[in-house]
């Protein structure tokens, strides 16, 4: 699962307005935080999408939640080297969201990326 970026789809964390500012600069405090009622953390995007459905559920129910993958239980920042890439985006996105459409009520979560590093060590979070 390793991509291979052009300098054009590797851009510096907000310089593009693909990944959230905002989130890019809390990253690392959240990780160094570890999980909570309201925080889990998934290193990656699972194979069998069942689970993240449940967390999304469970998240939906008690009314708040982030779920970060790309980031380990330890607070490890490891990042989706897939998601470096537009397309990569694109396909995260669209597979969390489909999955979403799965949660019954239906749930609409609002997916951000966020970014911290630079150049090849450029890591990215779907959140």
């Amino acid at each position: 699962m390793t991509t291979r970026d052009s300098p054009s789809e590797s851009p510096q964390p907000g310089q593009q307005g693909w990944a959230d500012a905002a989130l890019s600069a809390e990253l690392e405090t959240i990780a160094a935080a570890s999980e909570s009622a309201s925080v889990e953390f998934k290193v990656a995007m699972p194979d069998h999408g069942g689970k993240l459905a449940k967390e999304m559920a469970a998240f939906a129910t008690s009314g708040t939640g982030r779920i970060f993958i790309g980031i380990d239980d330890d607070g490890t920042i490891v990042g989706l080297p897939d998601a470096r890439s537009s397309d990569g985006r694109v396909t995260l996105r669209n597979r969390i969201e489909g999955l979403a459409a799965t949660v019954k009520p239906v749930i609409h979560p609002a997916v951000r990326f966020a970014a911290t590093g630079t150049g090849d060590n450029l890591r990215v979070v779907a959140v």
